[in-house]
């Protein structure tokens, strides 16, 4: 087959695909996880909750299983300015599976629990972190571990729930502390008897009460929900989820909305769902699904507005704008997240399981992009080439969001943003997403500019530089000369031979390819050095290319850009 591009000109242009590279290496990103030292000693189901230097707290907890089974009293305070933990006052009652919640003066509530015979506490204690002591915070009604406990506007805290006496059923009672008063009052009667249930408090000032079990257990578990008006003091039933789930983990989102996460379904089995609540609709919605099960891990808001949790022993990050999971590089222990001061995130001891650990961990979100620099190549001044797609890859070990792109730098007019699939989503670890750049010169020579985009990386912006050439109108326009026969030969890895074509004056086509070469159609560009002399497409073994400028005998590559693989050409 032979065809004629300019009839004055005559050449054989021959490719030889030779070597299938992959993707080009980079230098592993710093992990988001670092050791921080251990607990005093193993741990499991303490109360944790935030300090106001920044820091956090761990009281009580089970310190072996067994018979006899060990309850402590000690607590723990961690220093995130040094990472080390000191001891933080005694409890007077050592209690396990309690529920702490911060006060509006710093101090932390710690109510119920059960001791090392399983008898479920009524009384509560508060931990003042100036004076690192504890004192008595009265004693409620009714003996609970496992209940929900809930910051109101008004300072005041609600109790809701829980198990009662030893290994019993979950109870429907609900109390209020007051800390001006240091006393409990009733806060009614719930809809439902429930344990292992979630609390958020919503932006009217009501709670959501969702999910748990009646059961002493996490057996059985309910999708009911209700509402606690302060203001009247009485319980109302609202829209139940759309799945069942005790132990699961909740929070507000920024747009008021809740967000509930895994927990135990009815066979027992840690939830892979999510959903969330509106309330101004009274209508739940299901996320997207789960990167992993989730159970008794506890939810984060970190500042960017994402939500993190590590329930399961899996830590994933939910984006609510995507409306999308992404699992994070590591496998932490399945412990309850406290935020601190600094915006990372502790994991201590153990929630999720009825193994002690000492162990500590602190997450931090590292996110990182990878954006390579785009040469052009040459362009004839006024004309606008060629769509070039640029990949902008995660790099870190953490997801990345990007928010914006724009072109800045000398010769900004010259490069424009044909599409941007990266702003307004989130990445996910060692993905990339695209930004088409057109090259467009406005006079001859050399032309550069840079593309900034908006990011949650250090220094809030990831740059790269753009450039190209600009040619005179009256220069010969770049082609691939004229080529009478094209033929491929494929040495490694063993491909069967290809048939090539120039058609249309600056395509080149190719056929037999190995299917395997891409999956479904993929976006590609043919370079050397920093020049893009074409771009085109490869899908199911049959690669067109556009030609932008003239081919010589040369070695170049022929990037898969969403891939990131490559392969060796050789023109002759």
């Amino acid at each position: 087959m032979s065809t004629s591009l300019y009839p004055r000109r005559a050449a054989l242009l021959a490719i030889v695909l030779t070597v299938l590279l992959p993707a080009v290496a980079r230098a592993a990103p710093p992990s988001p996880w670092a050791q921080t030292a251990p607990l005093a000693f193993p741990v499991a189901p303490a109360a944790a909750a935030g300090l106001p230097d920044g820091g956090a707290l761990l009281a009580g907890g089970t310190t072996s299983f067994g018979f006899p089974t060990t309850v402590t009293a000690a607590a723990e305070r961690f220093d995130a300015t040094t990472g080390t933990w000191s001891p933080a006052g005694t409890m007077s009652a050592a209690r396990s599976i309690a529920t702490a919640v911060g006060l509006a003066d710093g101090s932390v509530l710690v109510v119920g629990g059960e001791d090392a015979s399983a008898n479920a506490l009524a009384g509560a204690e508060r931990y003042d972190a100036a004076t690192n002591a504890w004192s008595s915070a009265g004693t409620m009604a009714t003996a609970r571990y496992g209940a929900t406990a809930t910051l109101l506007s008004d300072g005041s805290v609600l109790v809701a729930g829980g198990v009662t006496g030893v290994a019993g059923t979950a109870t429907a009672s609900a109390e209020r502390y007051d800390p001006a008063t240091n006393a409990w009052s009733s806060a009614g009667t719930m809809t439902t008897a429930r344990q292992g249930a979630v609390a958020v408090r919503l932006p009217d000032g009501s709670v959501l009460v969702a999910g748990g079990t009646s059961a002493g257990g996490m057996s059985d578990p309910t999708a009911s929900a209700e509402r606690y008006d302060p203001a009247t003091n009485g319980w109302s039933s609202v829209a139940p989820m759309t799945t069942e789930r005790s132990g699961a983990a909740a929070t507000r989102l920024a747009d008021g909305s809740v967000l509930v996460v895994g927990g135990l379904g009815a066979s027992l089995v840690p939830s892979m769902s999510a959903e969330r609540y509106d309330a101004a609709r009274n209508a739940w919605t299901q996320t997207g699904p789960l990167a992993a099960a989730a159970y008794a891990g506890g939810l984060v808001t970190l500042r960017d507005g994402s939500v993190f949790t590590a329930g399961g022993g899996a830590a994933q990050i939910y984006d609510p704008a995507s409306d999308g999971w992404y699992e994070v590089d590591g496998a932490p222990t399945a412990s309850a997240p406290i935020l601190l001061g600094d915006g990372s995130v502790l994991l201590a001891g153990s929630q999720g399981s009825l193994m002690p650990l000492s162990n500590a961990l602190r997450f931090t979100l590292v996110t990182a992009a990878d954006v390579p620099p785009l040469d052009f190549g040459e362009e004839t001044v006024g004309r606008a080439g060629a769509v070039v797609a640029l990949p902008i890859q995660d790099s870190g070990a953490a997801p990345l969001r990007l928010s914006g792109a724009r072109i800045a730098g000398p010769a900004a007019g010259d490069f424009s943003i044909a599409y941007d699939r990266c702003s307004g989503t989130m990445v996910g670890v060692g993905r990339s997403c695209l930004v088409g750049v057109r090259f467009a010169p406005a006079a001859a020579g050399a032309r550069a500019a840079s593309l900034v985009l908006d990011a949650d990386v250090p220094g809030g912006t990831v740059t790269t530089s753009l450039s190209g050439t600009g040619i005179a109108s009256s220069s010969p326009p770049p082609s691939a000369g004229v080529v009478t026969k094209v033929v491929t030969k494929v040495e490694r890895p063993r491909l069967p031979r290809a048939r090539c074509s120039a058609r249309s004056g600056r395509h080149v086509t190719c056929t037999g390819l190995a299917a395997k070469t891409s999956r479904g159609a993929a976006a590609v560009r043919l370079t050397r050095g920093r020049t893009v002399y074409a771009t085109g497409t490869i899908r199911g073994g049959r690669l067109t290319l556009k030609v932008r400028r003239k081919l010589v005998a040369q070695h170049y590559l022929l990037t898969l850009v969403k891939a990131r693989r490559h392969l060796k050409i050789a023109v002759a």
